[in-house]
């Protein structure tokens, strides 16, 4: 068994009793495709910023010759549970062993959504539609597929805006565990959601300690310093292991805020919608069936097919959805970069089209343009330290 399988500290059971608020709608999905709360999606949100944390904790460097990766991903299944790892016996045949979870997630109760019907649905412009004047539906446009059109859900009930469940969180682990594990929830409150088009802002929530105040303050942009990388380091690796920043001697971090507060999440999200739209038309669509800049953005694009093996690639600008004092709210828009996967951009380069031998080059140049939008926009502001 490996060096990381052996060292197992010595383990308490520490418990975490959290309240769960959901800012906007959001879309779990059950086992009838309609909402219901459930715990795999927040083990989920745990697993995905306690990935950001370990990098954090490792230097952003692999253990021996192992890369980054392989090491995370066996650290993360002696804490999650696994059933895939493997080691070599003392004979030098590969074995597979497996581990149960030694963090376990509860709900007060399981139960459906709340959100039957789906406000009205506000139309906004948009230069690439062909249909129905240039308008398209805001909501829609940040949500298809759980809203497909004139703001109908595909599967109703979702879990509404206001709604909130108490979270239990139980681990069998070492102090340093309970603090990766600390550190996690508190990304996950300041730039998680959860549920379909989470990426878009659904599913947007925020974690309370039993007195009801946020377990950090929004203000307290310090905090993740520790968890943010160069924009250009973070273009090293497929997967998302840090927040960015800017490349040079006084880095800023790549995460805006809407300056002006809104009284409800529907007008938030138009907001959000006209941003994200003018945003992808400063980039340039891309010609029909041809990769373009537009899709280091995210894939699909429309109905544009390429031809990869696959064609989806989660988009790396998250919008998150806060409540502030007073109740009023406002949006952040994070990105979390990383590189076009491998497989992705060998299919591409074998195209040895316009994008061959330039990939790498292009991602940094794609981004930066985003950025200098965003920086831009006269409705968001660069969130400092």
């Amino acid at each position: 068994m490996s060096e990381v399988a052996q060292n197992t500290p010595s383990v308490h059971t520490h418990e975490l009793r959290l309240w769960v608020h959901f800012n906007t709608p959001a879309f779990l999905g059950g086992a009838d495709q309609s909402s219901e709360w459930r715990t795999p999606p927040f083990k989920n949100l745990l697993r995905e910023w306690w990935r950001v944390v370990k990098a954090a904790e490792l230097g952003w460097k692999g253990q021996g010759a192992r890369p980054l990766w392989e090491t995370i991903r066996e650290a993360e299944g002696r804490l999650f549970g696994h059933a895939h790892l493997k080691h070599k016996d003392r004979h030098g045949r590969e074995r597979t062993w497996q581990m149960q979870s030694r963090l376990s997630i509860a709900l007060d109760r399981w139960r459906e959504g709340s959100l039957k019907t789906w406000p009205d649905e506000p139309e906004i412009p948009h230069r690439w539609v062909q249909r129905n004047g240039g308008m398209t539906g805001a909501h829609l446009y940040l949500g298809y597929g759980p809203i497909p059109s004139r703001g109908k859900l595909k599967a109703p009930p979702a879990i509404g805006a206001g709604e909130c469940s108490r979270l239990t969180i139980s681990l069998d682990g070492g102090e340093r565990e309970l603090e990766d594990l600390r550190h996690a929830l508190a990304l996950a409150h300041w730039f998680g959601s959860v549920g379909g088009r989470r990426s878009n802002g659904w599913g947007s929530l925020s974690l309370h300690e039993g007195t009801g105040r946020p377990i950090c303050s929004l203000e307290d942009t310090k905090f993740f310093q520790p968890f943010a990388r160069p924009l250009a380091d973070c273009l090293k690796r497929e997967w998302p292991s840090a927040l960015g920043t800017d490349d040079g001697d006084k880095p800023r971090p790549l995460i805006w805020r809407t300056r002006k507060e809104h009284t409800s999440w529907s007008n938030l999200q138009v907001a959000m919608a006209k941003i994200k739209i003018a945003m992808r038309i400063n980039i340039g669509a891309p010609p029909y069936g041809s990769f373009g800049d537009l899709h280091l953005l995210g894939l699909p694009v429309g109905n544009h097919k390429l031809g990869f093996k696959s064609e989806r690639l989660a988009s790396q600008l998250r919008i998150k959805i806060h409540t502030v004092e007073g109740g009023q709210l406002v949006a952040l828009i994070v990105h979390l970069p990383h590189r076009l996967p491998n497989d992705m951009a060998n299919e591409l380069d074998s195209r040895r089209d316009s994008y061959h031998g330039q990939l790498r080059n292009q991602e940094v140049k794609v981004w930066k343009k985003v950025h200098d939008y965003l920086d831009n926009c006269d409705d968001l502001g660069r969130v400092g330290w």
